[in-house]
């Protein structure tokens, strides 16, 4: 079943999403089937998505023990 998705999306539709106008960060997608658009987001953003950021060379502690917190307890990082 998964090799079929993944042989759909490869085959299908990401030929259609290289060709879509990706502007407003959306992929629109149109065939004889399918109408409809994906929102897009980077491979940076995707990495870091849940990665508590240090701010300062001194705060990596603190980064690595929020985002632990986050993921492990899901507790909320304080802003």
């Amino acid at each position: 079943m998964w090799y079929s998705i993944r042989k759909f999306v490869l085959l299908i539709l990401f030929p259609l999403a290289m060709n879509a106008q990706a502007e407003d960060g959306r992929a629109y997608l149109s065939t004889h089937s399918l109408l409809g658009s994906v929102g897009i987001k980077s491979w940076k953003t995707l990495r870091d998505e849940r990665v508590v950021k240090q701010d300062l060379d001194y705060s990596c502690g603190a980064a690595s023990l929020a985002t632990l917190l986050n993921e492990h307890y899901g507790l909320d990082q304080l802003t």
